[in-house]
């Protein structure tokens, strides 16, 4: 599962792309991944592109955001055609109808890649990709080979009550010496579940967590209550 960093460099990367485009379409090919209402970001401009933990925000002018969480095997990849009569020869191969997103607009069948990308192969979309956004220029492609993760549409409000049900990032300001030292007090269970608790340090998962521990020279499984002065 993508923890912290690699979700942030998968940010900076988006961000490059995405910023300034508009959303002209929007397919939903799994609908257990997708939540919320299409036409309140067909048609509206890519804001900005942040993170919040393991989470990615794509902040819309209009207000609403764009809420990803890739779980174990998500991607988001963003591609092009280069050659518009590429993309016009594939159109009529394909038909419109076939090619037709929710927004109206139309799909190119694929998008060639010269670099394969995991269970997905050399072109999108692939049996993996479950939501494609078709922008302005260029598309995102959402895939998913375990299905765990998913995208929300959500208001800048219910962003907030996203944000405050985790806790502090553990490269953030609020991640102190003293926060930690007061969490591990009132943690009775492995030391590791406190690290992957999200709700008390965001952005933690599995592998950070045994690196961590590894290098401080401690078990997994002692209680966190457990831990105390410079381990901490």
């Amino acid at each position: 599962m993508p923890e912290l960093p690699e979700v942030e460099t998968i940010r900076t990367q988006l961000a490059d792309k995405l910023i300034g485009r508009k959303i002209v379409g929007v397919d939903v090919r799994l609908p257990k991944i997708w939540e919320g209402d299409k036409s309140k970001i067909i048609g509206q401009k890519i804001k900005d592109v942040r993170r919040r933990a393991k989470i990615l925000v794509i902040e819309l002018e209009n207000g609403m955001n764009i809420v990803v969480h890739l779980k174990m095997t998500g991607q988001l990849i963003y591609g092009e055609i280069k050659d518009k009569r590429e993309e016009r020869r594939k159109k009529e191969e394909t038909g419109k109808e076939k090619n037709k997103t929710s927004g109206g607009e139309y799909f190119a069948s694929t998008i060639s890649f010269s670099q394969g990308i995991p269970f997905a192969g050399f072109a999108l979309p692939a049996k993996t990709t479950h939501v494609i956004l078709k922008l302005d220029k260029g598309t995102l492609f959402f895939n998913d080979m375990r299905q765990f993760g998913w995208m929300r549409v959500v208001t800048d409000d219910e962003l907030l009550m996203i944000n405050d049900k985790l806790g502090p990032e553990a490269l953030g300001p609020d991640f102190t010496p003293e926060y930690l030292a007061k969490i591990c007090a009132n943690w009775g269970r492995p030391i590791k579940l406190l690290l992957m608790e999200q709700a008390k340090i965001a952005g933690i998962g599995n592998i950070y967590a045994n690196e961590a521990l590894w290098e401080a020279g401690i078990s997994p499984m002692k209680r966190g209550r457990e831990v105390e002065g410079e381990k901490v």
